[in-house]
């Protein structure tokens, strides 16, 4: 979902029953998308407030960030208990605009960001 439009138009099609809610249909997980449509596709922490203001019962919830913020903007959401997508088809580079050597060093900077050792 890359907006509250899009939020909208999945409640309307649950409620027509053309998205099943129940567990048994697995579809009940959403991705928040957050900068993709921003000026030069950035993204920051407060972008996710709208998207849970507008689906606060989703259950199952992950997020992915473009730009330099990425980790930050996934740090917001593991705290805010959804699940994160990381790497480099939404960002190259960390908060310094560094580029990360490979996809593995940005995985591995998030998670030291995320037991509390930010590189």
């Amino acid at each position: 979902l890359y907006n509250t439009d899009d939020i909208a138009l999945l409640r309307d099609w649950q409620s027509r029953g053309i998205i099943h809610t129940a567990p048994e249909a697995k579809q009940g997980s959403v991705l928040f998308v957050l900068g993709r449509y921003s000026d030069g596709q950035i993204s920051e922490p407060s972008d996710l407030d709208p998207f849970l203001a507008a689906l606060p019962d989703a259950s199952r919830w992950m997020i992915c960030a473009f730009g330099p913020q990425e980790h930050a903007c996934l740090a917001a959401a593991a705290q805010r208990g959804g699940n994160l997508r990381v790497g480099f088809e939404n960002s190259l580079c960390n908060s310094q605009n560094i580029v990360h050597e490979t996809n593995a060093s940005s995985v591995a900077a998030l998670r030291e960001l995320l037991q509390g050792n930010p590189a």
